[in-house]
């Protein structure tokens, strides 16, 4: 029947996001994308030939606006445990760039920002 409870499976309700943070998590998917294998990211340089960038890069590739640019670097700044007296993008490079950095860092790095949209919080 239509109603009963046959097959039923309780879930909690998915969050409503803003059409923003919408497109935050796409530009963050994209980025996931870009930066997927260690071979298509790298260190002291925004981009490499066709496909290889580092987290700035991939950021600046992912997106087409500035405001969502703008609120994801500092997303990704704020959750880096670099200096704060420095501007957001230094701070992503010079997480990005330093030798300790590495490839599964910057990949959990993303997901790190794309749980905090979903979950509507900065808690690191």
């Amino acid at each position: 029947m239509p109603f009963d409870t046959t097959g039923f499976v309780e879930t909690t309700p998915a969050r409503k996001l803003s059409a923003r943070k919408q497109r935050q998590l796409q530009v963050l998917k994209d980025m996931g994308r870009l930066l997927s294998s260690a071979d298509h990211w790298c260190k002291r340089h925004y981009r490499r030939g066709n496909d290889t960038f580092c987290l700035i890069g991939a950021l600046n590739f992912a997106t087409q606006t500035d405001d969502i640019r703008i609120a994801l670097t500092r997303k990704l700044a704020n959750a880096t445990g670099r200096p704060r007296g420095r501007s957001a993008e230094e701070r992503v490079v010079m997480f990005n760039d330093d030798p300790c950095t590495s490839h599964d860092q910057v990949l959990g790095l993303i997901e790190w920002a794309r749980l905090s949209i979903e979950r509507g919080s900065d808690a690191v």
